[in-house]
């Protein structure tokens, strides 16, 4: 089971990362509050996360993509993010912000249950109402058009270390917080 919560991710302005994030073996996986960036220099075009490239860790391949900002500086990016073709599993992502070129999801979906719902969408960087994206500040303005727009997101049941675990942020990331 992976939990990546409240964090930030980025490749900023100099960064060559492959995706910001791997989950290559798969697994329940939680990824919730975060920031998340690919920067104009990525080395790969296809994704932002990768999910899931040769599962083998046991149980669900369920991912749970919640309430996370993902920015993506490239001039055209395939998706945001990259999942297995042929899983019988569970993706859900709910209250997300996308921010820059690129489709949801890059390539087939293989899963058996998308919930996509409550996620805001923005073709351009510059169109997500963030307060200084060029200095990497995703906290939204006042304007935009991404407030109040989520919903509850709910509960996962049974997942380790279990038996619930909550998919309403309690935290958020915050830069030089001290």
């Amino acid at each position: 089971t992976n939990y990546i919560l409240y964090k930030s991710a980025m490749d900023l302005a100099d960064g060559t990362s492959s995706y910001d994030i791997d989950l290559a073996q798969g697994g329940p996986t939680v990824i919730m509050g975060n920031l998340i960036e690919g920067g104009p220099n990525k080395a790969n075009h296809t994704a932002v996360i990768s999910y899931n490239e040769g599962a083998t860790n046991p149980g669900p391949q369920n991912l749970y993509l919640i309430s996370n900002t993902l920015v993506s500086d490239l001039s055209s990016l395939n998706g945001f993010i990259t999942v297995p073709v042929g899983s019988d599993d569970t993706l859900t992502i709910i209250n997300n912000l996308f921010a820059g070129p690129g489709t949801l999801i890059s390539g087939t979906q293989g899963f058996s249950k998308l919930d996509s719902s409550t996620n805001w969408f923005a073709k351009t960087v510059s169109d997500a109402g963030l307060m200084n994206a060029a200095a990497y500040n995703y906290n939204l303005s006042s304007s935009s058009l991404a407030i109040n727009k989520g919903s509850n997101a709910g509960v996962i049941n049974s997942i380790y270390p279990g038996p619930h675990f909550s998919l309403t942020p309690v935290n958020e990331y915050v830069d030089s917080a001290n």
